[in-house]
């Protein structure tokens, strides 16, 4: 695809094996009057694809929720970094820090993982869980008001930061 300047990825979103291609399209067509410099990434046979664009992904997610018929689940992406442990926990630290007020909260982290360059959800999310505790931020739990989503894909992570479902 064409790069344009100032587009990042914006959305991470899942779908069923085989139909990347068209929920990149439909995503897409969707979003192009909103965001002219709206892309698509499509990883096929993988079950996911990354929208770029220049929007606020808030705004964007909101859109695509409300009519896409191919998009299991859409995530904002907040901040995209390499995929390594001090490259996420300096962007959790950064989105944390930019994006919330009030200290100390409770979090919830979910990790999921595609590729090989992260050795294990696990290990990141107890690292990540330690920062922010031993920072003073707030505490890993289950019934948290806070939801730190890390999708690794290859050697990109993209990180979410959301409420859980009510």
């Amino acid at each position: 695809m064409n790069a344009v300047k100032g587009a990042e990825p914006r959305l991470f979103i899942t779908t069923r094996t085989g139909q990347e291609a068209l929920a990149a399209e439909e995503v897409l067509n969707l979003l192009y009057p909103y965001d002219r410099c709206v892309r698509a990434r499509v990883y096929r046979k993988k079950g996911y694809v990354v929208i770029l664009g220049c929007r606020s992904p808030d705004e964007l997610v909101r859109r695509v929720r409300q009519l896409s018929a191919f998009s299991k689940k859409v995530l904002p992406i907040h901040i995209a970094t390499a995929a390594s442990y001090e490259a996420v926990i300096k962007a959790v630290l950064e989105l944390v820090y930019t994006r919330l007020c009030g200290f100390p909260r409770r979090f919830r982290i979910e990790c999921r993982k595609r590729g090989w360059y992260i050795d294990s959800c696990t290990s990141l999310t107890l690292y990540v869980g330690e920062a922010l505790e031993r920072l003073g931020l707030g505490f890993v739990e289950r019934n948290a008001d806070t939801v730190i989503v890390i999708e690794v894909v290859d050697d990109h992570a993209y990180l979410s930061l959301t409420t859980p479902p009510s």
